[in-house]
């Protein structure tokens, strides 16, 4: 938008479309209201709370990627607990039967 005329009151919906025109005009931004300072006041307000707003969604945002990580190194964890057991437990079966066929052996021999 090169150009922007807002006609604008003291509410939240005028403060709401005129920050977007405020934040998109790029040359000439004309702002037509009946009381500059309840204006002023009240446009305030909108960017204070919005502003407030944004960085509660950001701490929401690397509370929930923080959460995430945790998750994933615990399951990372997880996964690796279990392949040290299958692991062991296969090298438990292969010594099982190495040792049954050691046993067969000796049998074998003393027969």
């Amino acid at each position: 938008m090169d150009r922007a005329i807002v006609i604008a009151e003291k509410t939240k919906a005028s403060a709401n479309l005129g920050y977007v025109a405020l934040s998109r005009e790029k040359h000439h931004l004309e702002i037509i209201t009946d009381d500059k300072e309840k204006l002023a006041e009240s446009w305030g307000k909108y960017v204070q709370q919005e502003s407030a707003r944004d960085a509660a969604m950001r701490g929401t945002v690397q509370a929930t990627r923080q959460e995430n990580r945790e998750v994933l190194s615990f399951q990372r964890a997880r996964a690796e607990e279990k392949r040290h057991r299958d692991t062991l437990k296969q090298e438990r079966i292969f010594w099982s039967a190495e040792q049954k066929r050691s046993q067969e052996r000796d049998q074998g021999m003393t027969r």
